[in-house]
């Protein structure tokens, strides 16, 4: 499947500030309740998508399981990242 659009609407959402990445970031996000939409590597650690898995469905928020972990910090201009949080 082609992901290219996506790959450019979070260079756009990074550059607008709209994204918070990392793990630890990503977690401060969806606890305090900022986050609308996980985004998880398809290759992230095991415990990482059951501990992602479990915190997007407790707070009720979408996530989205795709692209590779060198694709996501690559579409955001960082290095590779296990998950990014959509903030608005």
């Amino acid at each position: 499947m082609n992901y290219d659009g996506i790959r450019t609407m979070l260079g756009f959402a990074a550059r607008a500030g709209k994204l918070v990445s990392g793990e630890t970031g990503s977690r401060i996000a969806v606890t305090k309740k900022k986050a609308k939409l996980v985004i998880l590597a398809e290759d992230a650690a095991e415990s990482t998508q059951h501990e992602f898995m479990q915190l997007a469905e407790r707070y009720q928020i979408p996530i989205l399981k795709i692209l590779t972990r060198q694709e996501l910090g690559m579409s955001i201009g960082k290095s590779p990242r296990a998950t990014i949080v959509v903030v608005d």
